[in-house]
């Protein structure tokens, strides 16, 4: 039997609820020629029966009874994959059937990149469709200039070569993170490409991070942004840390008029900077400024109406205007105080 072109990697912990729906959607895929390394991290549910329960010898399944924590996993698996490539899936997401064809032609037809992904549609708990997409399409300098403020790639949409993974391994000090602490450190040894499709069935789960674990992850998202920071040759600074958790993570949907002025500032002075480097196309760097300050302005519920006046006045949204769909929503938001409770990194 010939070697697989492609591992997949899906670590599972307590995930009985949804398991069985994810594992069939890897088998049911359009492209065959994978092994599915499926790793148990010491659940207490039912999950290893489940998986135990399927019948394929694509299927590797490894259980030790520990609970090592997801990048401990990858890593393993990494090192077991008999692949070229290596595809990550999650426990609880339905990848759709051409995620891996799709995936595995780019990479063959494009030998210059080491990682791709994709969007993913959203769904709920009950594997509702909840019609959004999500994720950003895009060549290599809009993910590398779009990581500044957030994770650039799907993790469960993404295949990698394998050879850069065992050279850049996941960070088993973030493993609330991990995929973004990866993605940042592999683009500045190679390109990566986002497929404008979505790939993956992504759930959605209620935000269930602790105060504490807040904390923990809000140090590792500085740690990855100061490491970014300096590789480019750039100042990391506290306003950056504070505008960058306050706009992009933890998701705090309401914003006061006087924070989303701070984040306007921050961005004008970030977009300064990134032309100072001569480094990417300024038109780009706009793009991706204006992109993320829309992305700002959505967080400012029931601020009211001096919220539209900011974003349409100020410098980030020169000459680039919003259709009508977004105008609208934009205004609805200003109106509106709601809270979200969900998280998508």
């Amino acid at each position: 039997m010939n070697a697989p072109l492609v591992s997949v990697i899906m670590p599972v912990f307590n995930a009985q609820r949804y398991i069985r729906e994810a594992i069939q959607s890897l088998l049911e895929q359009s492209y065959i020629n994978f092994e599915l390394l499926i790793f148990d991290d010491g659940s207490t549910d039912n999950s290893l029966a489940i998986i135990q329960s399927f019948d394929d010898p694509r299927i590797q399944v490894f259980s030790d009874g520990m609970n090592k924590g997801q990048p401990a996993r990858y890593n393993a698996g990494v090192q077991l994959a008999k692949g070229k490539y290596i595809a990550i899936a999650h426990a609880d997401d339905v990848a759709l059937p051409n995620r891996l064809v799709e995936t595995v032609a780019f990479l063959e037809e494009n030998e210059g990149y080491g990682i791709v992904g994709g969007q993913v549609e959203l769904i709920n708990n009950q594997g509702n469709k909840l019609y959004r997409k999500y994720g950003i399409a895009g060549d290599y300098d809009f993910l590398f200039l779009h990581q500044f403020y957030a994770c650039p790639l799907m993790h469960t949409t993404i295949l990698a070569k394998r050879e850069l993974f065992l050279t850049h391994s996941y960070n088993l000090e973030f493993d609330s993170c991990e995929d973004y602490e990866i993605f940042t450190r592999c683009s500045l040894v190679t390109k990566m490409y986002n497929l404008n499709q979505p790939l993956v069935l992504y759930r959605l789960h209620p935000n269930n991070l602790t105060k504490t674990k807040r904390h923990t992850h809000a140090l590792r998202i500085q740690s990855i942004m100061q490491n970014l920071y300096t590789a480019i040759g750039l100042e990391y600074t506290e306003q950056d840390f504070k505008c960058h958790l306050l706009t992009f993570y933890f998701h705090k949907a309401i914003l006061s008029i006087k924070e989303i002025q701070k984040i306007e500032a921050w961005l004008v002075d970030m977009r300064g900077r990134l032309q100072s480097l001569n480094r990417f196309d300024k038109e780009l760097i706009n793009e991706v400024i204006f992109i993320n300050w829309l992305a700002a302005c959505k967080k400012g519920r029931g601020v009211g109406w001096k919220l539209v006046r900011i974003f349409r006045q100020g410098s980030l949204a020169e000459n680039r205007g919003i259709d009508l769909k977004q105008q609208i929503l934009l205004f609805s938001i200003s109106l509106h105080r709601k809270t979200l409770t969900v998280q998508f990194f």
